[in-house]
């Protein structure tokens, strides 16, 4: 029997709000990330994902390519704020 808790979105946004993003990632810097979100199926600008142990919310910028749900991505982080950040995507990876 697994004893795993698995957190609920709202667990997820009140541990997200207790941390400060800026202390973990500054513009400039470079991830490798997995697209949750297409623009598509967001706001038809920006993807979305999560990164960190505190899953912090990144929004993607897709730049010159075009992003698709699945797909590994490595990104440029434009802009952290306390509790989201915003990067562009550089290149697909798979």
């Amino acid at each position: 029997m697994s004893t795993h808790h698995h957190r609920t979105s709202d667990e997820a946004h009140c541990e997200a709000k207790q941390i400060d993003a800026r202390e973990q990632y500054q513009p400039g810097d470079q991830l490798e990330v997995v697209i949750e979100t297409s623009p598509e199926n967001n706001n038809g600008r920006e993807a979305v994902t999560h990164v960190g142990r505190h899953h912090l919310v990144l929004f993607v910028h897709p730049g010159r390519t075009t992003l698709h749900e699945g797909e590994l991505v490595r990104v440029k982080i434009s802009d952290v704020q306390p509790d989201f950040a915003r990067a562009v995507a550089l290149c697909v990876i798979n």
